[in-house]
């Protein structure tokens, strides 16, 4: 649960751009882009949102469920819970599509069964995910959701964790907002920044760590 105010973040931000009177930065500016950096976050790392509730099956029946209206990708199934959404049922196996188009061909068409036994899904399709055979059980579902706009004395909405890689989203926005006073280079570092706070950093190690790999067969 989030325990940082949106508006320390917005008294921080104000303070690393040298306006802690918001002038150039006005506050209701600063804010828009800690939501638009809350979204970003998620986008980029859709853990750091996630819902997991149970949904009810498509109608009519069939294999294609959709995300709730609110969710951005979906992440996995868990478990069959009865009509009534409240009865534990049996855990929904994750299965490759191409298995199944292989295996059994018809499944799209099979007939509407108590529980559903496997589910699969497309990375390009992140909205929607398949179940095999088709349900009228609701299903526990994990998805990660779209954060709430919040207020200016509202905890922010995501894991206080990201809230360096808000603050450092903000900056990258307020650095760049118009081409008489950008900053190009401290926007850009900003962003750097952020994504790797978010996980990119291993990438770049890695990147390195081959450079000097290879820099060292050179040497040989």
């Amino acid at each position: 649960m989030a325990t940082i105010l949106a508006s320390k973040l917005v008294a921080d931000a104000a303070k690393l751009l040298y306006d802690k009177t918001k002038v150039r930065w006005p506050e209701d500016e600063l804010l828009g882009w800690l939501n638009d950096a809350q979204r970003q976050v998620v986008f980029l790392k859709p853990e750091a949102n996630v819902v997991n509730e149970s949904i009810s099956p498509p109608t009519p029946n069939g294999t294609k469920w959709t995300i709730p209206a609110a969710g951005t990708t979906f992440i996995k199934v868990v478990r069959n819970m009865g009509a009534d959404g409240n009865t534990p049922g049996k855990a929904v196996k994750q299965i490759d599509m191409e298995t199944l188009d292989c295996e059994l061909p018809d499944w799209h068409s099979a007939a509407v069964a108590a529980n559903a036994d496997h589910y699969a899904f497309d990375d390009m399709d992140p909205k929607h995910f398949y179940v095999y055979p088709p349900t009228d059980s609701k299903l526990e579902i994990v998805y990660s959701s779209s954060p709430a706009d919040v207020g200016i004395n509202d905890p922010i909405a995501i894991d206080d964790g990201y809230a360096n890689v808000i603050l450092d989203l903000m900056l990258w926005r307020a650095w760049s907002k118009d081409s008489q006073h950008a900053n190009l280079a401290r926007a850009s570092n900003h962003y750097q920044v952020a994504l790797q706070a978010l996980g990119l950093r291993e990438k770049v190690e890695f990147n390195l760590d081959a450079q000097g790999r290879d820099k060292q067969k050179r040497e040989k």
